[in-house]
């Protein structure tokens, strides 16, 4: 998938059913949900999970690449902005998580 603007869409709608990825243990049901709902919207069959998961390694790469840059501001596009944001919401998730899993193993300790 090479159209920014197709890219963008995706990831949005991964985020605007971010409360079904939270809720949904196994992520590979969340994706195969993705995949079904972006064919209905746009007719593409895609790879949902494949796709995430090499986005965000490539961006968290440019990301971490652009830190160590200069500090000039960069014009990010759409499906940047998307993917940034994603990244944070999963991130945020994975977080609250595992602090979960410490007071509950603290809790089962004391």
């Amino acid at each position: 998938m090479k159209d920014e603007d197709t890219k963008a869409r995706l990831v949005k709608l991964c985020m605007n059913n971010f409360d079904d990825y939270q809720q949904t243990k196994k992520k590979d049901i969340f994706m195969d949900r993705m995949q079904a709902m972006f064919k209905e919207q746009t007719g593409l069959d895609v790879n949902v999970k494949g796709y995430l998961y090499c986005w965000v390694k490539d961006r968290r790469k440019v990301v971490e690449e652009e830190k160590t840059k200069s500090v000039v501001a960069r014009r990010h596009g759409e499906f940047d902005q998307a993917l940034d944001q994603w990244i944070v919401m999963v991130d945020d998730a994975a977080a609250i998580t595992e602090d979960e899993k410490k007071a509950k193993k603290e809790e089962e300790n004391q």
